[in-house]
């Protein structure tokens, strides 16, 4: 599956800062803010989503995003730097989980797709991991539907040799004869010779 849909990410700055963590909830506490760009790739070749954001790695492992550069939050105390900050979730992963809702109708691009964001989506709790996990069994359902038989072995007791003519049975109903008939049977029928002397 991965083979098809690549996720590549780039760091292009990093710095060191103090934040108000909300996960662990420590103050001042030593963080990494990272920018980075995230591509999603067709074949490993082909990007077409592209993504730029800040992360922010707290030192318990919270993973947070950012709304400014890393160079900003540099620059700030903790407690202004606070506003920016949220937990983060990747659009990347975000887009795959979401794309998969017109997606899980295809048999095999659907399971593909599917497959691909499950994988991505895994290590999130809540709305994203269950929604990539029913997607996936739906696809993985309309993929077998694909390959399974549409209809069952023939039935040998009704089974019909070809060009077998048609025998006739008891309850068959014999058309009425047509006139000419009637007329060319009795033509050709026999008369029986009458018994006994002809009266004078």
């Amino acid at each position: 599956m991965h083979i098809v849909i690549g996720i590549s990410s780039r760091e292009t700055d990093s710095r060191q800062v103090k934040i108000n963590c909300p996960v662990c909830h420590k103050t001042e506490t030593p963080a990494l803010a990272r920018d980075m760009t995230e591509k999603l790739t067709l074949f490993h070749l082909v990007p077409f989503f592209i993504s730029k954001a800040t992360f922010v790695g707290c030192s318990c492992g919270a993973s947070l995003l950012s709304s400014q550069k890393a160079n900003v939050l540099a620059n700030v105390d903790s407690d202004f730097g606070a506003r920016y900050l949220r937990l983060r979730v990747s659009p990347i992963v975000k887009a795959l989980v979401l794309g998969g809702l017109f997606a899980w109708f295809l048999p095999v691009a659907g399971l593909i797709w599917n497959g691909c964001a499950l994988a991505a989506a895994w290590r999130y709790r809540g709305w994203m991991q269950k929604t990539s996990g029913v997607l996936c069994a739906l696809s993985l359902l309309t993929t077998a539907a694909l390959f399974l038989p549409t209809t069952g072995p023939a039935d040998p007791a009704r089974r019909k040799e070809p060009n077998q003519p048609l025998q006739p049975t008891s309850t068959a109903v014999t058309p009425p004869a047509s006139a000419f008939e009637l007329l060319r049977r009795d033509k050709y029928t026999p008369v029986a010779p009458r018994s006994g002397v002809a009266r004078l």
